[in-house]
């Protein structure tokens, strides 16, 4: 992959200048005669931020998201597992009731 154009020393110096002037990155492309996402990267890399915005610490998004709902619709629930008793083992001792006399 080709690498891009290194930024001389001057274009970077112009580009300080024109963020304390309080332009816009479109202003800046245009001005510095590049293309506005170039710009935006370079002040990434360089730290800087446009607008007086403070910059925010990088936060693992493990701890941003919450725990899913305990009883959730988006989880599929698994039907219940059919298990089949085994069947009943058939005597003949318990078949024949012994405790009535014949009549």
């Amino acid at each position: 992959m080709p690498s891009a154009p290194a930024w001389p020393e001057a274009k970077v110096e112009r580009l300080r200048a024109l963020v304390k002037a309080g332009k816009s990155a479109g202003e800046m492309a245009e001005e510095l005669e590049t293309t506005r996402c170039a710009v935006l990267g370079k002040l990434d890399r360089l730290g800087i931020l446009l607008g007086g915005a403070k910059r925010r610490h990088a936060t693992p998004r493990k701890h941003l998201r919450s725990p899913p709902p305990r009883n959730s619709v988006c989880v599929a629930k698994r039907p219940p597992v059919f298990q089949p008793t085994p069947p009943r083992r058939f005597s003949r001792e318990a078949a024949v009731d012994t405790t009535q006399q014949p009549a």
